[in-house]
C-alpha cells in the first residue's frame, strides 16, 4: 500500500481463501476494504505489515479500496479476483505464478511471460477491433454510435473479467473515414460512472476534444454526447475515455481511429513494394483487468 495506490492493483486468489500481506510503504495510515465481501482490515500505520485472512469466497471480481478519507478518490483502488484456477501452491521454485512481481526473480518473471505468450492465439469468446460501419444521416454525416458499457469479457481461456468497453468489445471497433467526410460520433454512456470521449492523434475542433471539464461537461450515466467535425487525414489515432482514465482505459475503453490509408514510404517503393497486402492495427495496453492486448 502506497500513497496512493495498491501494488499489485489486481490480486487473484483461489476460492479456498488466502492470506494477504498488507505492507504499508506509504507515509500515512492505510487499510484495505472489500465492501461487497464485508472485509475490512485494521488501520495499518506507515512502515507496518499485517496479515489479512480472506475466508473462502465465491468466484467473482470485487472492488478493493482504501477507505481512509479521500484515498479512494486519489486512486487507491484495486481489484480482487476470486478464481477456481488460481494457483494455491506455496512453492516459489516454479514459474512464479503465485508471487507478486516484486517477489519474482528474473528467471521466474521470464518463465511467467513466456507461459502467457505461448497461449497465443488462444481461443476465447468475443473479438474486438473490427471495422465499425457508419450510417449516413439526412444531413450528410457519417454517424457512428459509440456505446460505453460494462460486459463480461474472456481475456484468456476460462478467465472472465468485467471489461469497460465501447460497443461491448475490446479493443473497441475501429472507426475509419476519409478526408473530407463529415463525421458525427454519438457517445451513449451506459456505464455506472460519468465519462468523456477523446480523439487522440485526430484533428478536431477544440470543443470536440473530449477533455472534461475543459472542453465539455462529462457525460453522465444514461446520457449522450455528440461530437462532429470534417475529417482531415491521413491519420492513425485512437479514441479513448478521458474521465477516470486510469481505470476506464486499461479496463478496455480504447480503439483505433484511422483516416485515409497511410501511404507506402518512398524507401519501400524504391525497393519494389507497390501494394499493401495486409494492414493490422496494433493497439497496446498492459494494465487493468484486460492485461496485455
Amino acid at each position: 500500500m502506497n500513497d496512493f495506490s495498491f501494488s499489485p492493483a489486481t490480486m487473484t486468489i483461489p476460492t479456498a481463501g488466502a492470506i494477504l500481506h498488507l505492507v504499508n510503504e506509504g507515509a500515512t495510515v492505510h487499510n484495505l476494504q472489500i465492501a461487497e465481501l464485508g472485509i475490512k482490515s485494521v488501520d495499518v500505520p506507515a512502515g507496518v505489515t499485517i496479515d489479512l485472512t480472506i475466508a473462502p469466497q465465491a468466484v467473482g471480481e470485487y472492488k478493493v479500496i482504501c477507505p481512509q478519507p479521500g484515498h479512494e478518490g486519489a486512486g487507491m483502488v484495486g481489484t480482487l479476483i476470486v478464481s477456481e484456477s488460481a494457483d494455491t501452491s506455496t512453492d516459489t521454485s516454479g514459474d512464479g505464478m503465485n508471487l507478486s512481481s516484486a517477489e519474482m526473480t528474473n528467471s521466474q518473471m521470464d518463465a511467467l511471460m513466456l507461459k502467457v505468450a505461448q497461449q497465443y492465439p488462444a481461443a476465447t469468446a468475443g473479438h474486438g477491433g473490427d471495422i465499425m460501419e457508419p450510417t449516413m444521416s439526412a444531413d450528410g454525416y457519417k454517424e457512428f454510435i459509440v456505446e460505453s458499457k460494462v460486459v463480461d469479457w474472456e481475456v484468456e481461456p476460462g478467465k472472465w473479467v468485467q471489461a469497460w468497453t465501447y460497443n461491448g468489445v475490446v479493443p473497441a471497433p475501429e472507426i475509419h473515414v476519409s478526408t473530407g467526410d463529415k463525421v458525427r460520433i454519438i457517445l451513449k454512456n451506459n456505464l455506472p460512472q460519468t465519462t468523456s470521449l477523446h480523439f487522440h492523434g485526430i484533428q478536431v475542433p477544440n470543443i470536440y476534444d473530449g477533455v472534461d471539464p475543459y472542453t465539455e461537461h462529462p457525460t453522465e450515466p444514461g446520457k449522450e454526447h455528440i461530437y462532429e467535425w470534417v475529417a482531415q487525414g491521413p491519420a492513425v489515432g485512437i479514441y479513448h475515455s478521458h474521465h477516470n482514465a486510469q481505470e476506464q482505459i486499461p479496463d478496455g475503453m480504447f480503439g483505433a481511429f484511422t483516416i485515409d490509408r497511410m501511404p507506402i514510404p518512398d524507401k519501400l517503393i524504391e525497393k519494389g513494394y507497390t501494394k499493401v497486402d495486409k494492414r493490422v492495427n496494433m493497439v497496446l495496453n498492459d494494465a487493468g483487468v484486460i492485461g496485455l492486448s
